[in-house]
């Protein structure tokens, strides 16, 4: 009779163990840490994040919990100076080139060290210079010929040229 007492609690053990162990196979992961570090190329724009992660080192933002994602904005202090493109990747590898803003990062457990640079133009854009037509126009004031000999430009137009 014990024999068989023992094995019914054997059998009932295993049982509960497998409920378990099926019951934590259902549930979700434990929660993780995240890192992105944010770096700007050009003094002259900020880059926002959404949800806003927990400050670390200068421009390292730290996530804890499940998998997420991350949308990441630049911004330009300067409107000559505007956003240019991202560069995004896991941190050690080679980035990726993104050029849409925003733009997301995705963290999971296989993914969650990114490096995101964010590039802003490093000089104004300017238009080219105006073509004049006809002659070009020399600066009034006064200069010397190669004789030495010193012209003044007049203030006022010749009359009858």
């Amino acid at each position: 009779m014990r024999s068989t007492a023992r094995r019914g609690l054997v059998l009932l053990s295993l049982a509960l163990l497998g409920v378990v162990v099926t019951g934590l196979a259902e549930t979700e992961p434990p929660p993780q840490l995240y890192r992105i570090e944010v770096e700007i190329v050009g003094e002259h724009g900020q880059v926002e994040l959404d949800p806003e992660g927990t400050p670390g080192a200068p421009g390292v933002f730290w996530y804890w919990g499940q998998p997420l994602d991350v949308q990441l904005t630049a911004t330009s202090d300067d409107p000559e100076r505007p956003f240019e493109k991202w560069l995004v990747g896991l941190t050690g590898e080679e980035p990726e080139e993104r050029i849409e803003n925003p733009t997301d990062v995705s963290f999971s457990p296989e993914e969650d060290d990114w490096t995101v640079v964010a590039v802003f133009f490093l000089t104004h854009r300017r238009s080219p210079p105006p073509r004049t037509r006809g002659a070009p126009s020399f600066p009034r004031g006064t200069w010397k010929y190669r004789t030495g000999r010193t012209n003044r430009s007049p203030s006022r137009p010749i009359r009858g040229m």
